[in-house]
């Protein structure tokens, strides 16, 4: 899981490197969720509508990609169809969401109320899902958990989801 809130500036997702890890990380049957709203401003500029190879190849983004076109709902596709429509409020965060389509490797995630948004690229081997607005601006706590539901539904490998006491309070999280 990857997300970078209401980060911009250069650390909004993973670099050069990171990228390159993640690939390996993909190549080796593993599940990536990146929620950012910023990660292809700070990889490609303002101005670079073209996504790169990792962005391609990994995330299946197909061209163009629209800066800062402010989604403010999203309904779910793809692996995510199961979720209704969902309201997006970025108080206190900036909405600075995108527009990415899905190119013939990926399938939709969300369809957005300014065009689509988000990618699924799942194979039998691996899942990579990019949401380009912030997964913490789904007002509703039960909405975001269904989002992650899905995602670890549809994850290769283990069919049983992880549980166990993650906060030290012997409660089953």
């Amino acid at each position: 899981l990857w997300f970078t809130g209401d980060e911009v500036g250069g650390a909004a997702g993973p670099g050069a490197a990171g990228e390159a890890a993640l690939a390996q990380f993909l190549d080796a049957g593993g599940c990536l969720l990146m929620s950012s709203q910023d990660y292809l401003y700070d990889r490609l500029g303002f101005s670079g509508t073209t996504p790169n190879a990792f962005m391609a190849d990994y995330l299946g983004m197909a061209t163009p990609i629209d800066h800062d076109e402010s989604q403010t709902s999203v309904t779910g596709s793809s692996i995510f169809s199961g979720i209704g429509a969902l309201s997006l409020s970025y108080s206190p965060l900036s909405n600075f969401s995108d527009v990415v389509s899905p190119n013939g490797n990926a399938e939709l995630a969300f369809s957005g109320n300014q065009g689509d948004a988000g990618t699924v690229v799942l194979d039998e081997n691996s899942l990579a899902v990019f949401l380009p607005w912030p997964l913490e601006a789904v007002g509703d706590v039960s909405d975001r958990v269904a989002v992650f539901e899905a995602f670890l539904a549809n994850c290769p490998g283990d069919s049983e989801p992880c549980v166990g006491d993650a906060t030290g309070d012997d409660n089953v999280d």
